[in-house]
């Protein structure tokens, strides 16, 4: 079953939806039967988040949360992003990141700012999990700030041509994959 007719920019699975990026159009399709359920126009969006009952998209200058079983856009603003990642208590909220600036924030399941870091971190890959917001970064960095305040917790360097793509978890460690 084809389930988009250009690139595909970000692809998202959870609680048997899969939630599919594709230019200007976010979709959710039952993953069984590939069966479309909804597609809303949310223009140039690159990465796509869940926590509790948002399904988050963003694109180079704003981030929309939507309802992930209508697609209905509960809220959008100009947060200046590249990066999202969904809460780390599934609770609702959503980490983002403008690389170019160094600037990470946190906004609650509503939008609102709930706290900023201008580290000047250039973030490439954002998890958060167990308390903590995991963040690879340019130069081979990989650090972690906490989910609460925002404030970094440690950082490592990882080599020095190192650059992370993805970082995940397994056994109750880190995984950073890198090129």
């Amino acid at each position: 079953q084809r389930i988009a007719d250009r690139y595909l920019d970000a692809l998202l699975q959870d609680q048997g939806v899969l939630f599919v990026a594709s230019m200007d159009d976010v979709s959710a399709y039952d993953v069984e039967t590939l069966q479309q359920q909804w597609k809303e126009r949310i223009p140039d969006t690159l990465e796509l988040a869940k926590s509790g009952e948002n399904l988050f998209a963003c694109g180079y200058r704003r981030l929309f949360a939507l309802d992930p079983k209508t697609g209905k856009v509960k809220w959008d603003n100009h947060a200046g992003t590249r990066h999202i990642a969904g809460g780390a208590n599934n609770e609702g909220s959503v980490y983002t990141a403008d690389c170019w600036k160094g600037l990470i924030r946190k906004f609650d399941k509503d939008g609102k700012q709930v706290w900023e870091n201008r580290d000047d971190i250039s973030v490439c890959v954002m998890k958060a999990h167990n308390g903590a917001l995991y963040i690879g970064s340019r130069f081979g960095h990989v650090s972690a700030l906490d989910v609460n305040t925002g404030k970094e917790m440690w950082r490592k360097r990882i080599g020095d041509s190192a650059f992370p793509w993805q970082i995940g978890e397994a056994q109750d460690r880190l995984e950073v994959t890198v090129t």
